[in-house]
């Protein structure tokens, strides 16, 4: 489900970037992009902690 929060929030990012007009759309745009790059950063560091949580779970059973 989150995931695909943020794929829908980077093609509402494609399209705000097609119509851009210089200046200060574009300094909002930047911050936008830049808190979208988080979310995507926070959401890797999630899924990774959940893989190594999963490896650890699967080397107690095994």
């Amino acid at each position: 489900m989150e995931y695909q929060a943020l794929m829908k929030e980077l093609e509402q990012l494609e399209t705000d970037k097609k119509d851009l007009k210089p200046g200060d759309e574009t300094n909002r745009f930047n911050e936008s992009a830049s808190r979208f790059n988080q979310k995507v950063r926070d959401y890797e560091l999630k899924c990774k902690a959940f893989e190594s949580e999963v490896r650890a779970n699967k080397a107690q059973v095994d």
